[in-house]
């Protein structure tokens, strides 16, 4: 009787044993043809580029004078100052889409470029196209450079935060308006001062030297619309309108002054859910 427990407790060792490999086995096999793969409903990834252009006014420099007023006319002035201040940006963003695919939030990374500038151009022959920046002043006398234009290409990194609403879809095509935030950080800031006169080129880290570096910080808020081609959960294709962005900080540029600006961008988005 002993014997027999003895062969009975074997074979059912050996049962247990192979049922387990045979599980493993297949488990093994299940997983082998179902590779778990990385899905996140709604979330997409993109990149962006675009073009902001400002509204730019004079800054008050007590040391950059026109040259004598002349007008043609009632209203061109041959001695106005021309100014300018243009950004360009690229990003890496990610999105997230909800409510049925009506509301859209992204934030990311961007690298963008301001370029400011002060210049002259008369429009006419009988008016140089220069102006004055005061070099010192001894007595009742004063000594100007003349400047054909002063140039600030200033670096940011930033953070870009939208929130966008699709009222109108379609399988193939969206519409939505947008609202949306940019906060940049400045990294560093080239200068260029072009003189009149080329053999005074020597003298320009003394003009440069009377403007302060911009403000660290730099932010917009505005908003804007576009219209998104693609499908859901499929690569998509958007061009965007900035209708109107204001200028939260408008003296951190040291050159210009800045209050609104307009542009318009195109990006590319991938799904993550498969």
């Amino acid at each position: 009787m002993r014997n027999k427990n003895i062969i009975n407790m074997r074979k059912n060792t050996i049962l247990i044993l192979m049922l387990f490999f045979g599980t493993c086995i297949s488990a093994q096999s299940i997983s082998t043809d179902h590779e778990p793969e990385i899905s996140v409903p709604g979330l997409y990834i993109g990149i962006e580029s675009g073009i902001k252009t400002f509204n730019t006014f004079e800054k008050e420099h007590e040391f950059i004078r026109e040259s004598a007023s002349y007008y043609y006319g009632y209203s061109y002035r041959y001695s106005a100052l021309s100014l300018m201040s243009l950004s360009y940006y690229a990003s890496i963003n990610a999105e997230y889409r909800m409510l049925d695919n009506h509301l859209w939030v992204s934030g990311g990374i961007s690298y963008s470029t301001m370029n400011a500038s002060i210049a002259k151009y008369s429009g006419s022959d009988s008016h140089p196209d220069y102006f004055y920046v005061l070099l010192n002043q001894q007595d009742n006398e004063s000594y100007y450079y003349r400047i054909s234009e002063l140039r600030f290409l200033s670096h940011y990194i930033g953070i870009p935060l939208d929130f966008n609403f699709a009222p109108i879809t379609s399988k193939y095509f969206q519409l939505y308006g947008k609202i949306g935030m940019d906060l940049n950080f400045r990294v560093n800031t080239n200068k260029r001062a072009t003189f009149y006169n080329e053999e005074m080129n020597s003298y320009e880290p003394e003009v440069l030297a009377l403007f302060e570096d911009p403000q660290n910080f730099y932010a917009l808020a505005g908003f804007g619309g576009g219209l998104q081609i693609g499908q859901k959960n499929k690569p998509n294709i958007r061009f965007e309108m900035d209708l109107l962005s204001f200028v939260l900080t408008p003296d951190a540029l040291s050159l210009v002054e800045q209050n609104v600006a307009f542009g318009g961008n195109i990006s590319f988005l991938i799904p993550l859910n498969k």
